[in-house]
């Protein structure tokens, strides 16, 4: 079983198929740079069409997934605006621990918009009967824990809609994330300092920052991106962000199951996207690798699961291939201000937004994992990574995982990320039906046509 690639289609003839590439993001490099104004006007006249284009497609009546952030927000407010008579239907989630919980500014966009809003309230009993069943039935393994909280507020609101816009999509367009900023901030302090100095004055902050266990820490965040700080620009996110880097497989994996690996590379997909874009900066490559991983296999994979098997479609208006065109063809400089991400959506918003929503950081959109696998899902941890289990999957070294949960429910040290995505294959494994492989009635030709 193959993946068709993102871009691509398959072509059927004489009982061959061909896998032919139709389009892939390209960044510009030397183009003219709109003004201000004049890019602004662009964006949301090509953001207000993407929006209208897929509420106006159907008869039946959308809602919106509002986190209250900026993104939803933004997609809340348009789709409002084209519903004047009637009020637009707004879900969000509230979770029990504060650090994770932005209902409060969902509600108040809400209020500011006027539409008909539903808060889905979820704690950690919630989060933990869902669990099984997202992760026996997924068709692959996927480790993002907003699977969980996606899901519950997809269920809740495919009881008034079938359908639903998100904002997904407008942190990698216009680089929102944080992450774009340490890597701008980055490519100017390599200018100054090499990386080994550098990398020792990461830690050093990461030791000096207060520690919390909430969303996002910072001094997690430039514990993580240490890790990857000397690497390539298109390399750095996945390293920083994998709960395993490649030192640690070796440890992890059994010796025959390491050894399989061989030969893999995990950047195959990065470096194909890169291939004959010569002359991006570290920004622009990082972007392609973050769209290329995290919104291509993570993100939008979780909505699609999340969505789908609540029988609610998600649409999303920042990936509409007009918008995302003319968002690839803008210089960095109108999408990271300085070190302010999504410049031209926050300068377009402020008209349909209060303030402190346009001015807003991003949260993220995350379940409390350290405190679940501590307690709501400690009984299930436990069983689904003891020795017995792992060693008919025969991928983990037993002894291995078994310090990484110890350490976890000792409180010794915050593994929860790997244990996660330890526990979220090994569901997903032992799901699988053991079946004799048939032969394939269809011969996959390697060919991949470049995009025009």
């Amino acid at each position: 079983m193959h993946k068709v690639r993102p871009g691509s289609y398959l072509e059927h003839s004489g009982g061959r198929l061909r896998e032919v590439e139709f389009w892939r993001p390209r960044l510009a490099t030397d183009t003219r740079t709109p003004g201000v104004r004049e890019a602004a006007a662009r964006f949301e006249e090509l953001f207000r069409a993407a929006v209208a284009r897929r509420v106006t497609s159907t008869d039946r009546r959308l809602g919106v997934l509002l986190s209250g952030g900026l993104d939803s927000s933004a997609v809340a407010a348009v789709a409002q605006q084209l519903s004047p008579q009637r009020p637009v239907l707004t879900f969000s989630a509230g979770f029990e621990q504060h650090d994770f919980d932005e209902s409060a500014h969902a509600r108040s966009v809400a209020r500011h918009l006027g539409t008909e809003h539903y808060v889905v309230r979820i704690g950690g009993r919630q989060l933990a009967d869902v669990v099984e069943s997202e992760y026996a039935r997924a068709d692959e393994p996927l480790a993002d824990p907003s699977l969980l909280p996606t899901r519950i507020v997809c269920r809740t609101a495919r009881q008034h809609v079938r359908g639903v816009l998100t904002g997904d999509g407008a942190d990698e367009l216009l680089l929102g994330y944080r992450y774009f900023q340490a890597e701008r901030a980055i490519e100017m302090l390599l200018r100054l300092m090499p990386a080994p100095r550098l990398e020792a004055l990461v830690r050093t902050l990461v030791r000096r920052l207060p520690a919390r266990s909430g969303n996002l820490p910072v001094a997690a965040a430039l514990g993580l991106l240490a890790r990857g700080l000397r690497a390539a620009p298109e390399h750095r996110f996945y390293l920083s962000t994998a709960p395993f880097g490649p030192a640690e497989l070796p440890g992890l994996l059994r010796p025959d199951a390491h050894a399989a690996l061989a030969g893999h590379d995990p950047f195959a997909e990065v470096s194909r996207l890169l291939d004959g874009q010569p002359g991006l900066t570290g920004v622009q490559r990082s972007q392609l690798a973050v769209v290329a991983h995290f919104l291509r296999d993570v993100i939008l994979t979780k909505t699609d699961r999340g969505g789908m098997r609540s029988a609610l479609e998600l649409r999303s208006p920042f990936l509409d291939l007009d918008l995302v065109e003319y968002g690839n063809a803008l210089p960095t400089s109108l999408k990271l201000r300085r070190f302010t991400g999504k410049y031209l959506l926050r300068r377009v918003a402020a008209d349909w937004l209060p303030t402190d929503i346009v001015r807003r950081t991003k949260l993220g959109f995350r379940a409390p994992l350290a405190a679940l696998l501590r307690h709501e899902l400690r009984p299930l941890l436990l069983d689904t990574l003891s020795s017995s289990a792992l060693d008919r999957g025969g991928l983990f070294d037993a002894r291995a995982v078994r310090l990484l949960t110890d350490d976890h429910l000792s409180g010794r040290r915050d593994t929860s990320r790997k244990l996660w995505a330890l526990l979220t294959y090994q569901l997903w494994y032992q799901a699988l039906p053991t079946h004799t492989p048939s032969p394939a009635c269809l011969d996959l030709t390697e060919e991949p046509h470049r995009a025009p």
